[in-house]
């Protein structure tokens, strides 16, 4: 059982990272770009957040979970680069220069990294229910 504690705070990181950081990504289109200054200082916002996206994602895949749950860990890691992959496409939409915003790579790219959290809470849920019936 105590692994089984341990291992649901370690996927609440997951959570955490994606709200404390993740939140950011989807605020580009309502931001004013009015210079190149204002472009480089959303791509150092995205690049840092996108760093400790990848960072959390390889702490996550060398965590051990708990005995008959690694196909829902593998799930969940899967999951969750799915989810960082959107992230560096979003920061990829953002170009100094010419000084662009490429919505549609960037809608896209938002949409993909929504449908990975939904990925992600589904199985997070599905995790708990299994492991505290």
């Amino acid at each position: 059982m105590e692994q089984k504690v341990k291992y649901a705070k370690e996927i609440g990181k997951i959570g955490e990272a994606i709200k404390r950081i993740g939140n950011d990504f989807g605020n580009a289109p309502d931001m004013k770009i009015q210079s190149t200054e204002d472009i480089k200082k959303l791509i150092t916002k995205y690049d840092v957040g996108l760093s400790e996206f990848k960072q959390t994602e390889s702490y996550f895949k060398g965590i051990d979970s708990p005995f008959g749950f690694e196909h829902d860990h593998h799930l969940m890691v899967n999951a969750f680069s799915e989810y960082v992959k959107a992230t560096e496409d979003m920061v990829s939409a953002v170009k100094v220069e010419p000084q662009v915003f490429t919505e549609e790579p960037y809608l896209i790219a938002q949409k993909n990294q929504s449908v990975a959290a939904g990925k992600i809470a589904k199985i997070a849920t599905e995790l708990a229910q299994k492991m505290f019936p």
